[in-house]
């Protein structure tokens, strides 16, 4: 019997966008089917996993086809996509802050504005909540 190809930088590659599909989803890449199946899919007919209709979990377009690329046949024109290639991707995809800076105060800067400089008393908290 042949012996099962060793693991490489690419099959971790394709191993990460499975997870992910797993994280995203709660099923498994290619769910229901036997493993013989899976792979006859994947290897003759270059099969990856659908896409899911409903997206529970921000699996956004983009995402989407940083996954699908790790599953890409490799060849010598389209290798699989590096694993700093993939952090590069997710980290350009980090949401900016485009919020004016100045323009607003945090939680403790606003801290004791506005406070009354007349104690709470039992009589008072009596009259602010009736």
């Amino acid at each position: 019997m042949n012996e099962p190809a060793p693991n490489t930088k690419a099959s971790d590659v394709y191993a990460w966008s499975c997870v992910c599909y797993e994280i995203f989803t709660g099923q498994r890449p290619f769910q229901g089917l036997t493993d013989l199946r899976i792979f006859v899919l994947v290897v003759n007919e270059d099969a990856r996993p659908e896409k899911p209709k409903v997206n529970l979990w921000g699996l956004t377009d983009e995402i989407w086809e940083i996954m699908d690329n790790c599953w890409k046949r490799i060849t010598p024109e389209h290798p699989r996509p590096s694993i700093s290639d993939v952090v590069s991707q997710l980290e350009s995809m980090q949401p900016q802050d485009i919020r004016p800076t100045g323009t607003w105060k945090s939680g403790l800067e606003l801290r004791g504005q506005n406070q009354s400089d007349v104690p709470l008393t039992l009589e008072r908290l009596d009259a602010i909540l009736s």
